[in-house]
């Protein structure tokens, strides 16, 4: 009897577009499904934040913590790959959620190759869209979009609810023109809804290649960002963490387009999002001051021309 094919599901999505909220949802229907799944993060920092809360849910997280998984990983992550399938029984199905600087072309010719062609499928590549990034016309967001959407099986609007009907068009329209084989679906504040879920876990591979021509490699230029990862205090006290956070659209610390990390506040633990200005807090249910994660209370900054020297000194 021939050995069942490992699906695997990519999660992408530009920096803070909410990738980690999609797959999270992704993972509770695969649980749903009676799928065993297990997770490849690729974090662009010292620490995946976001696999600390997946391995809590009990799911398998297997990290990738060095970098962008386009220039620097390609080795990393095939031998992440390569002891996932040797597992005995492999799972279902593998998630791997890159990070946001993510360009598919080394994972597709990594999963298309001659050597996991007959252990594994990728079923659907998911890029994340956040609709508010995109109106800022970031030249950043702009190109890594073109990249990440290329091919996609499915994009997932995010943050789009207040857009009118003239902006949701124009999306809609530009979309389209980025990738014109690919459906598209919209996320409200809780996230998606139970059909747009079931038709991402439905994407065959015969759907695939119908819709496009299959990936052929290429060399793929560099994105030219850095990562500086600072620890935060051990209490922070939030007007004080809130004014260092929203110091950090000055320019004194070079071009910074995200900010993502974890700390304990007033007692609490705490993610922390900073994308282009805007600053959310996200109070972590269960986790109490004496929890056992204190590598937990640090902030992730990627950007360019970083001034690390005054990075570093900003919570001290």
């Amino acid at each position: 009897m021939d050995k069942k094919l490992v699906k695997v599901t990519i999660v992408s999505g530009f920096l803070g577009a909410g990738k980690t909220t999609l797959l999270r949802q992704m993972i509770l229907r695969s649980i749903a499904l009676g799928e065993h799944s297990v997770v490849i993060e690729n974090e662009f920092g010292a620490v995946g934040l976001d696999a600390a809360v997946l391995a809590q849910s009990g799911i398998d997280v297997h990290e990738l913590n060095q970098g962008c998984i386009c220039c620097t990983l390609k080795t990393d992550f095939a031998a992440t790959l390569t002891a996932i399938l040797e597992t005995e029984p492999p799972p279902d199905r593998i998630f791997f959620e890159p990070s946001g600087i993510f360009i598919p072309d080394g994972v597709l010719e990594i999963l298309e190759g001659p050597e996991f062609l007959p252990l594994c499928r990728l079923e659907s590549l998911i890029t994340v869209v956040d609709a508010l990034g995109l109106a800022k016309g970031n030249p950043m967001f702009q190109d890594f979009l073109k990249r990440q959407t290329r091919y996609a099986d499915h994009l997932a609007v995010s943050k789009a609810q207040n857009l009118e009907e003239a902006g949701r068009a124009a999306l809609l329209s530009m979309l389209a023109g980025l990738n014109p084989t690919a459906q598209l679906c919209f996320a409200d504040p809780s996230g998606m809804g139970s059909e747009i879920l079931d038709a991402l876990f439905q994407t065959t591979l015969e759907d695939r290649l119908a819709r496009k021509p299959r990936f052929q490699p290429k060399t793929v230029p560099g994105h030219g960002l850095e990562m500086v990862s600072l620890a935060l205090p051990e209490n922070s006290v939030r007007p004080k963490l809130e004014e260092c956070l929203q110091s950090l659209s000055e320019h004194q610390y070079g071009k910074i387009l995200r900010a993502k990390g974890r700390t304990m506040i007033e007692g609490a633990w705490n993610d922390v999002s900073w994308v282009d200005g805007a600053l959310t807090f996200t109070e972590l249910a269960g986790r109490s001051a004496a929890a056992d994660l204190p590598s937990w209370r640090q902030l992730v900054v990627i950007g360019s021309h970083l001034d690390q020297e005054k990075l570093r000194n900003l919570f001290l």
